[in-house]
């Protein structure tokens, strides 16, 4: 209700840990001090290796959800393909 009640931070390759788990995602943004967005970014220079978004897949995404644990309440994955790849240059969130 009141936004500019809270207080806001950015940082990056913050650790998280919960347990035995362990991540450290590219951007962490934390709202009052709680750890609540998490963000990897990804980028190719040519898509030889694939999509940038292939590298977050779906193991990468459980093993970041167990070691966010119940403080994550958003997970994103920015991405960059090369104008290279047939089209025009892109970031996709």
């Amino acid at each position: 209700e009141n936004p500019q009640n809270n207080d806001y931070y950015c940082t990056a390759e913050f650790t998280c840990k919960n347990g035995e788990e362990e991540f450290r995602p590219d951007i962490t943004l934390f709202i009052n001090g709680l750890p609540l967005v998490f963000i990897e970014v990804k980028t190719r220079t040519s898509l030889e290796y694939g999509n940038p978004a292939e590298a977050v897949d779906e193991n990468k995404r459980k093993h970041i959800y167990k070691a966010a644990g119940y403080y994550a309440c958003c997970f994103s994955c920015i991405t960059k393909t090369p104008a290279s790849s047939g089209g025009s240059e892109s970031l996709k969130l």
